[in-house]
């Protein structure tokens, strides 16, 4: 368990863990955000999967990436977590399954402490029902137990146009953006 302390992209969170006493006796501590994230921080790839591609490495970025990090920065951003470590990706990231505290604020009022048995929120499910990731079907993908779940998520976000299904046949999946890219050197 944790809080979230910063967000890279639409799939990658940093978490600030929190062991369990140290949770109960700062229920309402919110950490610095402005402090450099590093080695306090657990760098998690959300499990089961993928967001559209910010620019990087001098390749351009995808659209509705800086949409899928803010959304998900909004929603998550400061809240307590429960994270469920699954593996490690080929990048040393630990690919996990995330819920977040719907209760939980960036502030100081200790709602975890208040309500223990808080409704607690899948964090891929919700980018996938938002329209702001696709289900991540790659060789190896983890997904928890839930593809079925995602798949059924995604699809209604498609039909509803949400976020980046918005753009109909234009729409080109995070892993299809990559393989072009990294074809293209």
């Amino acid at each position: 368990r944790g809080r979230v302390g910063g967000v890279a992209d639409g799939d990658n969170l940093r978490i600030y863990p929190q062991p369990p006493l140290l949770r109960w006796l700062t229920s309402g501590w919110t950490p610095d955000l402005t402090r450099k994230l590093g080695a306090t921080t657990v760098h998690i790839r959300l499990a089961g999967i993928d967001a559209p591609e910010a620019p990087h490495f001098g390749r351009p970025g995808q659209p509705y990436a800086e949409e899928a990090r803010a959304w998900l920065e909004a929603y998550a951003l400061g809240k307590a977590v429960k994270v469920k470590l699954l593996k490690r990706d080929q990048y040393g990231r630990a690919v996990a399954s995330v819920k977040v505290d719907r209760l939980s604020r960036a502030s100081p009022v200790p709602l975890p402490a208040l309500f223990p048995f808080a409704w607690w929120s899948d964090v891929s499910m919700a980018l996938v029902d938002a329209g702001f990731a696709d289900v991540y079907t790659s060789g190896g993908a983890e997904h928890d137990g839930q593809l079925e779940a995602l798949e059924s998520a995604r699809d209604t976000a498609r039909k509803r146009k949400r976020g980046m299904w918005r753009l109909g046949a234009a729409y080109v999946s995070p892993m299809e953006f990559k393989a072009k890219h990294n074809a293209a050197g």
